[in-house]
């Protein structure tokens, strides 16, 4: 099964997460294959579901949080030396739209979040003073299809706002992703 590659971007700055080879966080306006990063499923500890390792496609590098809420891509030989490297990822509370998250250190309970500057940290929920905690998750593989009923020759369509409809369309909206989650659903 292909791990599921996605943009990681701010949904009040609308920059993305982004990362370099030394480790270091940025925020870019870019979507390009090196801003996408990996959820890898984390399969220690006895964690269910929505617990990942999230990791830089382009460098290999896994996102960490420190305790001070700093963060910082480490390698592979290197993870295992940082507990702030599950991430929680939760459908945010105050956006109804499917594909917006939230996404916490498990080790810390700090929420990752991006300021005015474009800034990356990690902060208590008492701490958030406004700034953006709320994340646009975007996938970027996956198998892309039209669901359509040949006896009407119309698609399942999807407007910006999530409503449902039939189309006679062959263009955007009537684009569907399917992407395997694992374990067969």
């Amino acid at each position: 099964m292909e791990q599921p590659r996605c943009l990681i971007s701010s949904c009040t700055y609308d920059k993305r997460l982004s990362s370099d080879a030394d480790g270091n966080i940025l925020s870019t306006e870019n979507k390009l294959s090196w801003e996408e990063w990996t959820l890898v499923e984390d399969d220690g500890g006895g964690s269910t579901g929505n617990i990942m390792l999230i990791k830089s496609r382009s460098h290999e590098r896994f996102l960490v949080c420190s305790p001070e809420g700093q963060l910082e891509t480490v390698d592979k030989f290197n993870i295992l030396n940082h507990d702030g490297n599950r991430w929680r990822i939760c459908q945010s509370s105050s956006d109804e739209k499917a594909d917006v998250a939230v996404l916490m250190s498990v080790e810390y309970s700090k929420y990752l979040i991006m300021d005015n500057k474009g800034d990356v940290s990690c902060v208590d929920k008492k701490n958030l003073d406004g700034r953006s905690e709320n994340w646009s998750i975007e996938f970027q593989n996956g198998e892309l299809c039209f669901l359509s009923l040949p006896e009407r020759d119309e698609r399942i369509s999807c407007d910006v706002a999530g409503k449902l409809s039939m189309s006679k369309n062959w263009k955007g909206w009537e684009v569907w992703r399917f992407i395997e989650c694992g374990d067969g659903h």
